[in-house]
């Protein structure tokens, strides 16, 4: 599930946020701007 297409998708739900996994880190991108890392 570490797809590059899976980083990039646009959601259509404002209450979902994106996550990028890149190696063991997940990269999570809130719509209001904020981003965080879990892992």
């Amino acid at each position: 599930m570490a797809s590059e297409s899976s980083i990039a998708r646009s959601s259509t739900h404002g209450s979902t946020p994106t996550v990028a996994s890149s190696g063991k880190m997940k990269f999570i991108f809130l719509h209001d701007g904020t981003s965080y890392t879990d892992g």
